[in-house]
C-alpha cells in the first residue's frame, strides 16, 4: 500500500508538471492553469487491479471518468448552467442505479432512489465548486474528506482504498496549489470529488449500518456556509448566477492575512470528530441522532465563526 502510495504522489507531481506545460503552451501565461481534477476519476481504477473487482464499481468508474471529461469542458469554455446541473444530476442518478439495482429494490425505490441521489449530487457538486476559489480551500476539504472515508470505512472496503490514493492525489496537488496562481483544481475537480460522496451515499442507502454518518463531517461546514450564502443573496435579491464573495472563507482571506481561511474547517471537523468519539462512548448508538448532533454542532460552529472572524471585525473597524 505505501509503494502505490507513493507512486500516485510522485505521478500525480509528474501529471501537474506535464499539465502546466502543456496549459502555457497553449494560454501561455495569460491564463492560471485549472481543471486539474479532470485526473482525479483514475484514483477509482486502483482498486480494480487488487481484490475489489466488481462489475458495478468498473461501470460507476467509468460513469465518474466520462462525466468529468465532459464537465472538464467547463473550465475551458464555460457550460452553461442548465449542462452543468443535468451534468451533476445524471452522475448521482446514473451511480444510483448501478448500486442500487443490485439490490432487491422495487422499481418505485429504485425511481425515488435515484432522483434523491441526483438531486444530492446537485446541490454537492454547487457546494464543493464554491469551495475552489482560494489556493488549498478544496485541497483540504478533499483531505479532510479522504481522511474520514479511511478513518470510518472498513479497511478491506474498496472506497478505503481509493480513499488512502486520493490523499496521495491530493498532497501532490496541495503542493502545486499553494502558491498563488499556481494550478487551480477546477469544476471538473470538484465534480469528481462529488463521485465520493455519490458512492458513499448509496452505501448508506443500501444498509444504514455498513457506513458512520461521521464520513460526512468535513462536507457539513461548507454545506451550511453555502446555505447560508444562498439565502442571504436571495433575500438581497442578487443574481445567483454571478460571482460573490460573502462564503466565510471568502470573507476571511479579505480580511486576514496567510491561509487563516483553512482554520474554520479544521477546527469544525475537530470538535465533531471529538463530538462523535463522547457520543459513541455515552453509547449513542443511533445515526440520525449522532448526524443531527453534528450538523447542530457545524452550525454553532460556523455561525460562531462568522461571527468572531467577520461581524465583530467589521463592527471594530467601524468603530461601533
Amino acid at each position: 500500500m505505501s509503494i502505490a502510495f507513493l507512486f500516485v504522489f510522485c505521478a500525480t507531481m509528474f501529471t501537474i508538471w506535464i499539465y502546466k506545460t502543456i496549459w502555457y503552451q497553449i494560454y501561455e501565461f495569460g491564463r492560471v492553469p485549472t481543471g486539474f481534477g479532470i485526473f482525479l476519476p483514475l484514483v477509482f481504477f486502483l482498486p480494480l487491479s487488487q481484490d475489489y473487482w466488481s462489475i458495478n464499481l468498473i461501470i460507476s468508474s467509468i460513469i465518474l471518468l466520462i462525466l468529468t471529461i465532459i464537465y472538464w469542458i467547463d473550465d475551458i469554455i464555460n457550460l452553461s448552467a442548465k449542462i452543468r446541473l443535468a451534468l451533476s444530476f445524471s452522475l448521482g442518478a446514473s451511480v444510483a442505479l448501478v448500486h442500487l439495482l443490485w439490490f432487491d429494490h422495487g422499481i418505485f425505490s429504485l425511481a425515488f432512489g435515484m432522483i434523491l441521489v441526483g438531486f444530492i449530487s446537485m446541490i454537492l457538486v454547487n457546494t464543493i465548486n464554491f469551495y475552489d476559489g482560494s489556493d488549498l480551500n478544496l485541497a483540504l476539504l478533499s483531505i479532510l474528506s479522504f481522511s474520514f472515508f479511511i478513518l470510518y470505512l472498513p479497511q478491506s472496503h474498496y472506497l478505503t482504498i481509493t480513499a488512502i490514493m486520493g490523499v496521495a492525489f491530493m498532497l501532490a496537488f496541495g503542493i502545486f496549489n499553494a502558491f498563488p496562481k499556481s494550478i487551480f483544481f477546477g469544476d471538473s475537480g470538484s465534480f469528481a470529488l462529488v463521485g465520493f460522496f455519490i458512492l458513499i451515499i448509496t452505501e448508506f442507502l443500501n444498509n444504514s449500518k455498513a457506513v458512520s454518518v461521521e464520513v460526512f463531517i468535513p462536507i457539513l461546514l461548507p454545506l451550511i456556509d453555502v446555505s447560508f450564502v444562498l439565502l442571504l443573496r436571495l433575500y438581497l435579491g442578487h443574481n445567483l448566477l454571478t460571482r460573490n464573495y460573502l462564503h466565510l472563507y471568502q470573507k476571511l482571506e479579505i480580511t486576514y492575512s496567510g491561509k487563516f481561511y483553512l482554520i474554520p474547517q479544521m477546527v469544525n471537523a475537530s470538535i465533531c470528530l471529538f463530538l462523535s468519539w463522547t457520543l459513541r462512548i455515552f453509547g449513542v448508538e443511533s445515526s440520525i441522532t449522532v448526524l443531527l448532533s453534528l450538523v447542530l454542532l457545524s452550525i454553532i460552529c460556523y455561525f460562531l465563526c462568522r461571527f468572531l472572524f467577520v461581524v465583530r471585525n467589521i463592527q471594530t473597524e467601524s468603530g461601533e
